[in-house]
């Protein structure tokens, strides 16, 4: 980069190898600063809540005792017979069927 005659594209394409990003990402964010004078941040991204971070110790055993109230009435607990249990239980928190199936199987 000592020369004073090199063309933009040139320079874009030494600094995409020299932070290996895409030539059309240097170009694009070379772009935006011209325009508007700052440089572009980057969305930040969210990192997704698992299902094990919804329930705790206490929920888990919540879902249990359903389980065990289904095995108590003589019947078979299926998926939809727990989720009909556990979304009637209001201190439980809003579960979907396969989050409750994960959760079954975890």
């Amino acid at each position: 980069m000592d020369e004073p005659n090199i063309s933009m594209r040139q320079i874009r394409k030494q600094i995409s190898e020299l932070l290996s990003i895409g030539k059309r990402s240097i170009h694009t964010i070379i772009k935006a600063y011209n325009e508007t004078k700052t440089v572009p941040v980057a969305k930040t991204t969210r990192k997704k809540k698992s299902f094990r971070d919804l329930f705790d110790d206490f929920s888990k055993n919540a879902v249990r005792r359903h389980v065990h109230s289904i095995w108590f009435r003589r019947e078979i607990p299926t998926i939809d017979k727990i989720h009909q249990a556990v979304s009637a239980d209001d201190s439980l928190p809003t579960v979907s069927r396969t989050i409750l199936f994960h959760l079954l199987k975890d």
